[in-house]
């Protein structure tokens, strides 16, 4: 049993996406020259530029209604309602993977390739937390390294998770809510427990592909970034990269304080946050630019993707090669915070700035 969605939900969805054979209109809606996407906006009736800096408590949390859309119900509060409505999908559409050649803080291996999906999958609007994280009887990761400050909030992303421990707590939060869905990773030969630095001789993802599975699981890259945009086309999802180019200076980057926690803005000494504090993007998702950079399931590539056409619900699973996390994190320039960024994480690593968020395919139904 996968989770479904009514073929009404879906067509309500839909109705704005296309792929035309023009690149920059590629995507669900039409971003508009900030970034925005009018179609989605207007669909949600949500406008990222015009949330605060910081959303006050008040406005955040499962009985608010912050999140909710007309007959949607509130998808904050994974854990509490794992059934996410409909502002946690993100639609099936098309759009460009990478950044353009003029986009400052750009690394050639972000090359843009147009990447294709004829599935809905279902996100967290947020990185798993560690109250979520406990709540499946893992202790909190500590010994780690800290190349940031952590916060300890529950409210906080758990950090400090290898690459094979989000992938256990992917399967033990199926096993959890979903019961009787199928768990999406074989894990064999591991040492250590999980939260406690925990590898794996062999990952197999289940059914093949790795994203046909029922359960939950870790995003692909490609399935990351298309969420991270939310249909805009900008570095960032309400603006472009006015920082200097130069990748590795903390400079204060004006979009980028309203949406994300990174090296100007997290604090001195850079810390973690309360998840969920920060304006979302047109899909209603927190924290896709900074606060903690996130697992994704694929390896960190070595070349350029391919310029044809990819399909973005396939990568590879392997506990093998160099892993891959997305999203920048507190202590993050700007230009790693953008929405093609991405660097390379040994599998292994246990970092103070290294979290992740679960996804899970989702089955249409007349």
């Amino acid at each position: 049993m996968r989770q479904i969605i009514s073929a009404a939900c879906f067509t309500a969805l839909v109705t704005t996406l296309g792929c035309s054979s023009d690149p920059a209109s590629s995507g669900p809606g039409v971003p508009a020259p900030d970034g925005s996407t009018a179609d989605t906006d207007a669909a949600t009736g949500d406008d990222p530029e015009a949330s605060p800096d910081v959303l006050p408590d008040s406005e955040v949390g499962p009985d608010s209604g912050h999140d909710a859309a007309p007959d949607a119900g509130d998808c904050n509060g994974f854990v509490a309602k794992p059934f996410c409505d409909l502002q946690c999908y993100a639609p099936v559409g098309c759009f460009l993977m990478g950044s353009p050649p003029d986009e400052p803080g750009r690394d050639p291996l972000e090359a843009q390739v147009r990447v294709t999906f004829d599935k809905m999958f279902k996100i967290m609007p947020h990185e798993v937390t560690i109250a979520e994280w406990t709540a499946e009887g893992f202790p909190v990761p500590t010994a780690m390294t800290a190349d940031i400050d952590a916060c300890t909030d529950p409210d906080c992303p758990v950090t400090g998770v290898t690459w094979f421990e989000a992938l256990a707590f992917a399967n033990a939060f199926t096993t959890h809510w979903g019961s009787p869905w199928s768990v999406c990773y074989d894990l064999q030969g591991c040492t250590g427990a999980v939260g406690e630095g925990m590898v794996c001789d062999t990952v197999t993802p289940i059914l093949n592909d790795g994203v046909s599975c029922a359960g939950y699981r870790i995003p692909t890259s490609a399935e990351w970034e298309y969420a991270a945009r939310g249909g805009t086309t900008t570095a960032f999802y309400n603006g472009p990269n006015d920082a200097i180019p130069d990748g590795s200076s903390c400079v204060a980057e004006p979009h980028l304080d309203s949406i994300a926690w990174y090296c100007d803005n997290s604090g001195s000494p850079p810390s973690t946050h309360p998840a969920g504090k920060k304006s979302p993007n047109p899909l209603k998702l927190h924290d896709m630019a900074g606060n903690v950079a996130e697992w994704v399931s694929d390896n960190y590539p070595s070349a350029p993707l391919e310029p044809e056409p990819l399909a973005g619900m396939i990568a590879g699973v392997s506990a093998d090669g160099p892993g891959q996390v997305r999203g920048g994190h507190a202590g993050s320039p700007p230009s790693d915070c953008r929405s093609a960024a991405r660097q390379s994480v040994p599998k292994d690593a246990r970092l103070s700035s290294v979290g992740f968020r679960l996804v899970q395919t989702a089955t249409i139904i007349q």
